[in-house]
C-alpha cells in the first residue's frame, strides 16, 4: 500500500497441479476506484483428484465502480483458455446445471450416454468491452467423437448469455 494504491501479487508453484500467478491493483485516490486484475496459470486440474484434462491460460481485466453492478458494467479485458487432453467431464465443465449439461452433451457428442468422451484439446479467446464479453474468433473443443465449434456473448449489464454451438461427429 502506497499513497492510496494497493497492489497484491500472488504466485504459486502448484495450484492443483500447475503453477499460477495473479496481480490485483486498486487505486483509491480516484473515485470510483479503478481495479486491474491479471494472471496466468498452466496445467491446472480440478481439486477433487478425479482424472481430468489440464487447463492453461491468462486473463487481464480492468474496471471501475462502487458497486458490483458498476464493476460488471465497466469490465474490459481479455481471457484466453487452453484445454489439454484427458477425460472430459462435461457435466462439471460449464456454468450449466448438471441436467442441462447432460442434455447438451447428449445432443452434441455421439455415444456420450454410454461412456465419457476423451477431450483432445480446446481453445477459447474472450474479450470484454464495457461489460459485454464475446468470443471474436469463436471457441473450439475436440473430443475423440466430435468437434465442437461455437461462439459466446455475455452481457453483464443485462445479465444475459448467448451461446452458439455447432457439433460435427468424428465417427462414420
Amino acid at each position: 500500500i502506497e499513497r492510496g494504491e494497493v497492489q497484491l501479487d500472488v504466485s504459486v508453484d502448484s495450484l492443483n497441479g500447475g503453477p499460477g500467478a495473479m496481480r490485483a491493483k486498486l487505486d483509491t485516490r480516484i473515485q470510483p476506484s479503478p481495479v486491474e486484475i491479471s494472471g496466468h496459470f498452466q496445467d491446472v486440474r480440478t481439486a477433487d483428484d478425479k482424472p481430468t484434462y489440464p487447463r492453461s491460460g491468462f486473463f487481464e481485466s480492468s474496471s471501475r465502480g462502487n458497486t458490483t453492478a458498476a464493476l460488471a458494467a465497466n469490465l474490459n479485458g481479455t481471457i484466453y483458455l487452453e484445454l489439454g487432453a484427458g477425460p472430459f467431464d462435461y457435466v462439471n465443465f460449464s456454468m450449466f446445471t448438471a441436467d442441462l449439461a447432460s442434455q447438451i452433451g447428449n445432443a452434441l457428442i455421439p455415444g456420450i450416454e454410454k461412456s465419457d468422451p476423451q477431450l483432445e484439446c480446446g481453445v477459447l479467446l474472450g474479450e470484454f468491452k464495457d461489460g459485454i464479453g464475446t468470443t471474436p474468433v469463436g471457441y473450439t473443443l475436440r473430443t475423440d467423437r466430435a468437434n465442437l465449434l461455437g461462439s459466446m456473448k455475455v452481457d453483464l449489464v443485462k445479465e444475459t448469455l448467448e451461446i452458439g454451438i455447432d457439433s460435427r461427429s468424428r465417427q462414420g
